[in-house]
């Protein structure tokens, strides 16, 4: 009978190099995870596994170059799909040509916190997500951290980010729109403010009254936009 190091060495060998595994992802029988635990140690100790984190390893790809590190791109899913979370911050604004700065770090909101870290060729921080990124989409999480940082993003001014955002929320589909305008219900008043004077201004067909009434009619929001950006924006007491 095979013992545990063996059924995990066999593992690991059918797997192709410069892939990047779990070890949840591995065969390993109830009862048996310490064990399993142990032997892709010692796998990594002599240099036939590599660890990116806890739980999270890469298989090295081996070049007569040197040992190549894993693509960004590779680390990066796989952390998402460990977290469950999804790239916000200058990354994600980048991506949809709110700011045309590139990041040197990447930001993951996700359910829960994690120490910051530098995993592979990325340095990536953790922010705890204000939504479950598993019932809304990414774009939709994506958009609402910009409002959030909308006197924050670089390389832009909030005028110009905010019609970049605007343009965006117009080609999400009716359901998307639906979907953004509840989960600014968990986001900061500014933001829940933001996206009611866009929807007033915009798509006025969709109602808008359970987010308004979130409001504290005293309350107003210094953001920097102009009249010619937000012509609505006194009625929503935005600055």
């Amino acid at each position: 009978m095979k013992t545990m190091a063996s059924k995990i060495r066999d593992q690991i060998d059918k797997v192709p190099a410069g892939t990047i595994l779990r070890q949840k992802d591995l065969d390993i029988p109830t009862g048996k995870e310490l064990a399993a635990a142990q032997s892709l140690s010692r796998l990594v100790k002599e240099g036939n596994l590599a660890r990116i984190q806890r739980g999270l390893y890469y298989k090295p790809e081996i070049t007569k170059y040197g040992t190549l590190l894993p693509r960004n791109n590779l680390v990066l899913n796989s952390i998402l799909n460990d977290s469950q979370g999804y790239v916000t911050g200058t990354s994600a604004f980048n991506k949809f040509g709110i700011t045309t700065q590139i990041p040197a770090t990447i930001i993951v909101a996700g359910n829960g916190y994690r120490p910051a870290r530098k995993i592979g060729g990325i340095t990536v921080k953790y922010r705890r997500a204000k939504l479950n990124a598993n019932k809304y989409s990414t774009e939709v999480l994506q958009i609402l951290d910009a409002l959030r940082a909308l006197k924050k993003i670089s390389d832009t001014t909030p005028d110009e980010a905010l019609s970049k955002i605007i343009d965006i929320i117009t080609d999400f589909p009716y359901d998307e729109k639906l979907k953004l305008l509840k989960g600014a219900e968990r986001y900061n008043p500014s933001v829940r403010a933001l996206v009611c004077a866009i929807f007033d201004l915009k798509f006025s067909d969709i109602d808008i009254q359970s987010l308004s009434d979130s409001l504290n009619p005293f309350s107003s929001y210094k953001l920097g936009i102009s009249d010619n950006s937000l012509p609505n924006k006194k009625r929503w007491k935005i600055r």
